[in-house]
């Protein structure tokens, strides 16, 4: 029997019965658009928590000391942070990219102390690579040239019993082992909906986070915003040419979350 038989006789026996076979093929238009659908939505959801995730502080990538052994809170700096910037600064396809110091400390109001992660940040360049400043619910984001501002999460303020404008203190132990104590007054208050964010991170500007630490102008990270997420490993492996020989690590959002 020859092929062209074969499937004439499939065609005339497909329409045979019209009213059944409409049924068949409507079924499998209506399968086939709902998994489309769900492929889509899942999609959609998996780029809305990347976005939330990386915006909100990580970055698409993150630059880090070689002798950091804790991605997430690194307990090295980079001590010469000048070439990575540069290095930045000629590689393509980037949106923005940020220096951060970040280190642990007790904050104290008037009324009690905590503890507390504290985040050293440049104002300008911070705010075009997350979107921490979007999520102040109360008071104004840190002020360019001001070092003696800070704004504070929600919860931590509630439990400090804190406002805008009062003043909470800062002390930490410096890289000289000695301890640093400075005052900040409270410019604004920010709401993630993050227990973690909301009840334990304080923002300061850069350059009085490296003060109160006394190591000069090194960073705990510099904080990298691609133009296209589709192209983060093709700039993870650009940088990593451009920063060859240099004591650091570059890592994208989810090796920097492990």
């Amino acid at each position: 029997m020859s092929v062209n038989l074969i499937f004439k006789l499939a065609w005339r026996n497909i329409w045979r019965n019209k009213r059944r076979t409409s049924i068949t093929l409507s079924s499998i238009a209506v399968g086939l658009a709902a998994l489309i659908f769900q492929q889509s939505l899942i999609k959609s959801l998996q780029d809305q928590l990347v976005e939330k995730t990386t915006r909100t502080y990580t970055g698409h990538l993150q630059i880090q000391s070689v002798l950091s052994t804790d991605p997430k809170v690194q307990d090295a700096r980079i001590e010469k942070p000048g070439t990575i910037y540069e290095a930045l600064t000629r590689t393509k396809g980037l949106a923005a990219w940020s220096p951060k110091v970040v280190f642990t400390g007790l904050v104290s109001s008037s009324l009690t102390s905590k503890g507390a992660l504290v985040i050293g940040i440049d104002a300008d360049s911070e705010q075009r690579l997350t979107v921490i400043k979007s999520y102040l619910v109360e008071g104004q984001y840190l002020s360019k040239g001001v070092d003696h501002e800070t704004i504070v999460g929600v919860r931590l303020a509630k439990e400090l019993d804190l406002r805008i404008g009062e003043k909470m203190v800062v002390m930490i132990q410096a890289s000289d082992g000695s301890l640093s104590a400075e005052l900040f007054r409270v410019c604004g208050l920010f709401k993630t909906n993050s227990p973690v964010y909301d009840r334990e991170i304080i923002y300061l500007p850069l350059a009085a986070a490296q003060r109160m630490l006394v190591c000069g102008n090194e960073v705990s990270v510099v904080s990298v915003r691609a133009q296209n997420s589709d192209e983060i490993d093709h700039i993870q492996k650009q940088l990593q040419t451009e920063l060859k020989g240099e004591p650091v690590n570059v890592l994208t959002w989810k090796e920097s979350a492990h």
